[in-house]
């Protein structure tokens, strides 16, 4: 038996978006299948159990220390690391990967290549993530590895099916009236941007705004800005905490919405978007590379720091049916099957 401990650079009280909710998929998948491999979340308080991998994921300096000291005393332990690392704003980052060189104290690449040359496999979900790390940190090309994400094959069937207007009848909404966002509300998720373009659109469309998700705002001046527009606007925006994902509740929530909108300025793909496509809903999407390498020509892309452009990507979204095109595509490479299987076969080619 193959024992794995995973763990998140953040705890999940503090942060649990898309990186977390992959973790446990992953956990659970593979503790459910016939793999002869056990993952546990890695207990810091236990000090009688032994593994023989420990994958990390995320980017924080204070992996440097843990892999320091793995390296150090238990040699024969296999590292992984998925460090959800990209940056859209690449030239600042090699400028700043550059300096960083000359600089004689650790600093933020510094600590980040240590414990990424030092792993023994590092997991990327896209091409544009390999080759971003490979270009700020010289990792070698055949050290990483990609699994793109994906959304469970079971995520479109209701626990119960009777519950499959539930949202529509809790909320007092109508089918195909009102666009869903599934996400934190925050800078990347661009949602002061995404208000701000609704609203204006709003007038023509007359369907209200869903959004799913707790605030996460760094700069308190945009979250104040957002609570604004928000409160000031129950008619046309209702602001939904949160919703167990596994719920039918949620499921109902995609099902029944006109399309999803997601324009963030950073993605990859997000999660929420597969989980809309697999519902065949149309989505709107910021543009970027790990987005634009997952999707293709298969949904509708914006220009997330301009107003109109996101204006006219609800319009064209609001315009649009079912997405079967994006619905196929996500059947054919974004489910449990193609990710877990190669992520088993990597940690049994490191092991075994």
């Amino acid at each position: 038996m193959i024992k794995v401990a995973f763990l998140s650079d953040f705890p999940f009280s503090i942060a649990f978006g898309g990186k977390e909710v992959q973790l446990l998929s992953y956990m659970e998948h593979i503790n459910n299948g016939n793999f002869n491999i056990r993952v546990k979340l890695l207990d810091f308080f236990s000090m009688e159990e032994t593994f023989d991998i420990i994958h990390l994921f995320g980017y924080s300096n204070w992996f440097y220390d843990i892999v320091k000291n793995l390296k150090n005393n238990f040699p024969n332990i296999k590292i992984f690391v998925s460090p959800t690392f990209y940056y859209e704003k690449e030239t600042r980052m090699l400028i700043g990967s550059l300096l960083s060189k000359l600089c004689p104290v650790p600093n933020f690449f510094s600590y980040k290549k240590y414990f990424l040359s030092k792993s023994d496999l590092i997991i990327v979900n896209s091409n544009a993530e390999k080759v971003q790390l490979i270009k700020l940190f010289q990792i070698d090309a055949p050290k990483i590895e990609i699994i793109y994400n994906y959304v469970d094959s079971s995520f479109a069937i209701f626990n119960n099916p009777e519950d499959a207007n539930i949202f529509l009848r809790k909320y007092n909404l109508d089918k195909d009236e009102y666009f869903l966002s599934v996400a934190f509300l925050d800078e990347r998720k661009n949602t002061l941007n995404l208000l701000r373009a609704f609203l204006e659109v709003y007038p023509i469309l007359k369907k209200k705004l869903v959004l799913i998700g707790k605030f996460r705002f760094r700069n308190n001046n945009i979250k104040e800005e957002v609570e604004k527009l928000v409160y000031t606007n129950k008619d046309k925006i209702l602001h939904i905490e949160y919703i167990d994902r596994k719920s039918d509740l949620l499921k109902s929530a995609y099902l029944n919405c006109k399309a999803h909108l997601l324009p963030s300025f950073l993605e990859t793909p997000g999660l929420s978007n597969l989980e809309a496509g697999i519902f065949k809903k149309p989505i709107l999407v910021g543009k970027c590379k790990p987005v634009i390498e997952y999707f293709g020509d298969k949904v509708v892309y914006c220009d997330p720091n301009s107003i109109e452009s996101i204006k006219k990507g609800i319009l064209k979204v609001n315009a649009q049916s079912q997405n079967i095109e994006l619905y196929d595509l996500i059947r054919s490479k974004y489910l449990e099957k193609h990710s877990v299987d190669k992520l088993v076969n990597l940690y049994l080619s490191q092991v075994g």
